[in-house]
């Protein structure tokens, strides 16, 4: 059986490089495609609020699956630790 804390410790290297990396890219890259959505709207104020929603549905998706990501690997780290703490 693996030693748990050396687990931990190699699971939090990974994490604290992946999550925000993960954020970072998720984020970045649906801003750049949003931006370019933006410019290609044209129409009277209805059509410009209905495409604005169209286009940051999935921008704001990316913001909440960033934040969904590093909360499931933050409980998961910290559900590690409690477990080197006190053992069952």
């Amino acid at each position: 059986m693996p030693n748990i804390s050396q687990s931990s410790a190699e699971l939090y290297e990974i994490f604290k490089w992946i999550v925000p990396a993960f954020g970072i890219a998720a984020v970045t890259v649906f801003n750049v495609l949003a931006k370019r959505r933006f410019a290609k709207i044209t129409g009277n104020l209805a059509e410009k609020a209905s495409t604005y929603r169209v286009v940051m549905i999935p921008v704001w998706a990316a913001h909440e699956g960033a934040t969904f990501f590093a909360l499931v690997t933050y409980m998961q780290s910290q559900a590690r630790a409690v477990e080197v703490i006190n053992p069952l």
